[in-house]
């Protein structure tokens, strides 16, 4: 059971890396690094996942540094909410605004069409 499973944890890192590089050809790297994150984030809420600042970077394959600023961007853009965690800060839940979600949904829609 662990070989299907390993095989697919690696396919699916494989997409994700694909997917981060062509959005980072077509955009500037600040917004394709926004673009991710809230993508990861969708994908996760889509599978009922929650989403925290420590797993970002891991979930995106960006650097930590480069995940913390796209999220406090997206944060900044009033995209995202953040539920702080008073005793550790990076284990603060993200999620994506009511009005994000839907832009995502759209997009996805039009992906898959």
């Amino acid at each position: 059971m662990r070989g299907p499973r390993n095989s697919m944890c690696v396919q699916i890192a494989k997409w994700r890396r694909q997917r981060r590089d062509a959005i980072r050809k077509a955009t500037s790297a600040p917004i394709a690094d926004t673009l991710i994150i809230a993508s990861v984030i969708y994908e996760r809420e889509f599978e009922g996942s929650a989403t925290t600042l420590r797993e970002l970077h891991k979930l995106s394959d960006l650097s930590q540094p480069q995940a913390l600023n796209a999220i406090a961007q997206l944060d900044l853009e009033g995209m995202v909410v953040i539920e702080h965690d008073t005793q550790d800060e990076l284990a603060s839940e993200v999620t994506l605004t009511n009005a994000m979600r839907a832009q995502a949904a759209r997009i996805s829609r039009r992906k898959a069409a």
